[in-house]
């Protein structure tokens, strides 16, 4: 039995917008990772801009991602014949866990906000307390 033309054209437009709406970037936290299992061993991972996400590798089939600033990057992973087994775009975004960032020049404080806010980490060494002055 023959398909006729208009069908296997409507199928490969299907299978194509599948494919794109499949594609979409991966997400990541900014100061979070991610782990990605891979369907083969890689040899090679490659990142576009690590000062927007780093990538470590655990075993041959298991990567994690680090969110590091703001920003999006490409991910490319080769496996040991130097084919491609993931290419993908890496958006790193707020992580709206709860946290707030205050910015004062070069230095910036973080509070971790649940009921109230408190200083999650410091951002600089504390200042050396002033010394005692006696009457």
């Amino acid at each position: 039995m023959r398909l006729p033309f208009k069908l296997i054209v409507a199928t490969a437009a299907l299978l194509t917008f599948a494919t794109t709406a499949i594609a979409r970037p991966l997400e990541v936290s900014i100061d979070q990772s991610t782990r990605i299992s891979l369907p083969t061993a890689a040899r090679d991972v490659v990142i576009g801009n690590p000062a927007i996400a780093d990538v470590s590798v655990l075993d041959g089939r298991t990567i994690m991602v680090l969110g590091r600033s703001f920003g999006m990057t490409s991910l490319l992973v080769t496996d040991t014949a130097g084919r491609t087994i993931l290419n993908t775009q890496i958006l790193v975004a707020n992580n709206d866990n709860g946290t707030v960032s205050v910015f004062r020049g070069a230095q910036v404080q973080t509070f971790a906000c649940a009921s109230r806010c408190e200083r999650a980490m410091p951002s600089a060494a504390p200042a050396a307390a002033p010394p005692a002055t006696t009457p």
